[in-house]
């Protein structure tokens, strides 16, 4: 998704997440996320690059920090620390998504 959606021009991060099927009310699984990443770590450096690339005044992020991966909400929200990158980048989408489709 973050490649489909540097290369969709105009299309909103909501579109993406819309197009996907994911409607108000969806649950995204994490787990299965995650296992899905551990396939191909290619995937977990493009989320790691959307997350950098976020102009956003709040909003999810995800990052390699010393104690581990981190996925928080920017400015002062909830912090999780994670010891996989996998996981960690699973929970950065589902925040992602359960965000866009909120708005």
């Amino acid at each position: 998704m973050p490649d489909s959606f540097r290369a969709g021009g105009n299309k909103s991060f909501a579109y993406f997440v819309v197009e996907a099927g994911l409607t108000y009310g969806s649950r995204l699984n994490a787990e299965d996320l995650a296992e899905i990443l551990r396939t191909d770590r290619s995937l977990i450096e493009s989320w790691l690059h959307w997350s950098e690339d976020k102009r956003v005044s709040s909003g999810w992020y995800f990052r390699s920090e010393p104690e581990g991966w981190v996925v928080a909400y920017h400015p002062r929200g909830k912090r999780l620390v994670f010891q996989d990158a996998a996981r960690a980048c699973a929970e950065f989408i589902t925040k992602e998504a359960e965000h866009a489709i909120a708005l």
